[in-house]
Protein backbone atom coordinates (compact mmCIF):
# COMPACT_ATOMS: atom_id res chain seq x y z
CA UNK A 1 0.00 0.00 0.00
CA UNK A 2 1.39 3.39 -0.93
CA UNK A 3 0.49 6.23 1.36
CA UNK A 4 0.93 9.89 0.52
CA UNK A 5 1.47 12.23 3.47
CA UNK A 6 1.27 15.97 3.11
CA UNK A 7 2.07 16.95 6.69
CA UNK A 8 -1.58 17.64 7.50
CA UNK A 9 -3.93 15.40 9.49
CA UNK A 10 -6.12 13.15 7.35
CA UNK A 11 -8.21 10.03 7.62
CA UNK A 12 -6.08 6.90 7.84
CA UNK A 13 -5.62 5.16 4.53
CA UNK A 14 -6.70 8.08 2.37
CA UNK A 15 -4.25 10.25 0.45
CA UNK A 16 -4.35 13.98 1.00
CA UNK A 17 -6.07 15.97 -1.76
CA UNK A 18 -2.94 17.98 -2.48
CA UNK A 19 -0.83 14.87 -2.92
CA UNK A 20 -3.48 13.16 -5.04
CA UNK A 21 -3.66 16.14 -7.39
CA UNK A 22 0.14 16.34 -7.55
CA UNK A 23 0.34 12.63 -8.32
CA UNK A 24 -2.13 13.08 -11.17
CA UNK A 25 0.01 15.92 -12.59
CA UNK A 26 3.36 14.24 -11.97
CA UNK A 27 5.46 13.70 -15.07
CA UNK A 28 7.66 11.04 -13.53
CA UNK A 29 7.66 8.67 -10.58
CA UNK A 30 11.17 9.75 -9.50
CA UNK A 31 10.06 13.39 -9.49
CA UNK A 32 7.02 12.58 -7.39
CA UNK A 33 9.04 10.39 -5.03
CA UNK A 34 11.56 13.18 -4.54
CA UNK A 35 8.85 15.64 -3.64
CA UNK A 36 6.61 13.32 -1.58
CA UNK A 37 8.58 10.27 -0.44
CA UNK A 38 6.66 7.17 0.62
CA UNK A 39 7.65 5.04 3.59
CA UNK A 40 7.15 1.33 4.23
CA UNK A 41 6.17 0.84 7.87
CA UNK A 42 6.40 -2.75 9.19
CA UNK A 43 4.90 -3.98 12.45
CA UNK A 44 4.46 -7.70 11.76
CA UNK A 45 5.61 -10.34 9.27
CA UNK A 46 3.09 -12.93 8.06
CA UNK A 47 5.19 -14.83 5.51
CA UNK A 48 8.93 -15.20 5.05
CA UNK A 49 10.85 -17.25 2.51
CA UNK A 50 7.53 -18.65 1.22
CA UNK A 51 6.67 -19.96 4.70
CA UNK A 52 3.39 -18.77 6.23
CA UNK A 53 3.85 -17.53 9.80
CA UNK A 54 0.20 -16.86 10.74
CA UNK A 55 0.07 -19.64 13.34
CA UNK A 56 3.40 -18.67 14.93
CA UNK A 57 3.32 -16.50 18.09
CA UNK A 58 3.85 -12.74 17.73
CA UNK A 59 7.08 -13.06 19.76
CA UNK A 60 8.57 -15.24 16.98
CA UNK A 61 7.16 -13.16 14.12
CA UNK A 62 8.55 -9.98 15.70
CA UNK A 63 12.00 -11.56 16.15
CA UNK A 64 12.00 -12.60 12.48
CA UNK A 65 10.98 -9.08 11.44
CA UNK A 66 13.75 -7.51 13.53
CA UNK A 67 16.26 -10.01 12.07
CA UNK A 68 15.07 -9.08 8.57
CA UNK A 69 15.73 -5.37 9.22
CA UNK A 70 19.11 -6.07 10.83
CA UNK A 71 20.21 -8.68 8.29
CA UNK A 72 19.46 -6.44 5.32
CA UNK A 73 20.57 -3.18 6.95
CA UNK A 74 17.16 -1.64 6.26
CA UNK A 75 16.68 2.05 7.05
CA UNK A 76 14.46 4.86 5.74
CA UNK A 77 12.26 4.60 3.79
CA UNK A 78 11.93 1.17 5.49
CA UNK A 79 10.63 1.66 9.03
CA UNK A 80 10.29 -0.87 11.83
CA UNK A 81 7.53 0.17 14.23
CA UNK A 82 8.87 0.31 17.78
CA UNK A 83 7.58 -2.33 20.20
CA UNK A 84 7.59 -2.60 23.97
CA UNK A 85 6.15 -4.80 26.70
CA UNK A 86 6.45 -1.99 29.28
CA UNK A 87 3.07 -0.35 30.09
CA UNK A 88 4.75 2.92 31.16
CA UNK A 89 6.50 3.25 27.80
CA UNK A 90 3.25 2.44 25.99
CA UNK A 91 1.47 5.17 27.97
CA UNK A 92 4.22 7.68 27.13
CA UNK A 93 3.99 6.81 23.41
CA UNK A 94 0.21 7.17 23.44
CA UNK A 95 0.40 10.55 25.20
CA UNK A 96 3.26 12.05 23.18
CA UNK A 97 3.38 10.43 19.74
CA UNK A 98 -0.27 10.62 18.84
CA UNK A 99 -0.12 14.41 18.52
CA UNK A 100 2.24 13.89 15.56
CA UNK A 101 0.45 13.82 12.23
CA UNK A 102 0.19 10.30 10.90
CA UNK A 103 0.51 8.48 14.25
CA UNK A 104 -2.96 7.17 15.03
CA UNK A 105 -2.55 5.24 18.27
CA UNK A 106 -1.30 2.04 19.84
CA UNK A 107 -2.04 -1.59 18.94
CA UNK A 108 -1.72 -4.26 21.64
CA UNK A 109 -0.77 -7.81 20.66
CA UNK A 110 -0.26 -10.81 22.91
CA UNK A 111 3.36 -11.98 22.64
CA UNK A 112 2.29 -15.64 22.49
CA UNK A 113 -0.72 -15.20 20.21
CA UNK A 114 -0.89 -16.24 16.55
CA UNK A 115 -1.86 -13.63 13.97
CA UNK A 116 -5.46 -12.42 14.00
CA UNK A 117 -6.98 -10.18 11.32
CA UNK A 118 -7.12 -6.50 12.39
CA UNK A 119 -10.85 -6.52 13.10
CA UNK A 120 -10.45 -9.44 15.52
CA UNK A 121 -7.07 -8.62 17.05
CA UNK A 122 -8.10 -5.81 19.51
CA UNK A 123 -7.62 -4.03 21.78
CA UNK A 124 -6.65 -0.94 19.81
CA UNK A 125 -6.42 2.58 21.09
CA UNK A 126 -6.59 5.73 19.00
CA UNK A 127 -5.23 8.91 20.53
CA UNK A 128 -8.58 10.13 21.88
CA UNK A 129 -10.22 6.73 22.35
CA UNK A 130 -9.64 4.46 25.35
CA UNK A 131 -8.92 0.83 24.47
CA UNK A 132 -11.85 -1.57 24.39
CA UNK A 133 -11.89 -4.13 27.19
CA UNK A 134 -10.72 -7.49 25.90
CA UNK A 135 -14.19 -8.92 26.61
CA UNK A 136 -15.83 -6.41 24.23
CA UNK A 137 -16.91 -7.89 20.89
CA UNK A 138 -14.75 -7.00 17.92
CA UNK A 139 -16.44 -5.22 15.02
CA UNK A 140 -17.34 -7.46 12.11
CA UNK A 141 -15.64 -6.83 8.78
CA UNK A 142 -17.67 -4.87 6.25
CA UNK A 143 -19.73 -7.13 4.01
CA UNK A 144 -20.27 -6.43 0.36
CA UNK A 145 -23.74 -6.85 -1.09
Amino acid sequence: MANFWSGTPRQAGSPSRGCSAAAARARSAPGLAGRWPAYFVAFDVLQMDRVELLARPYRERRARLEDLFTGHGLSAPWTLVPMTTDPAITREWLESWTDVSGVEGVVAKGMNQPYSPPYAAGPRSAAATPPKPSSAPSPSPARSS
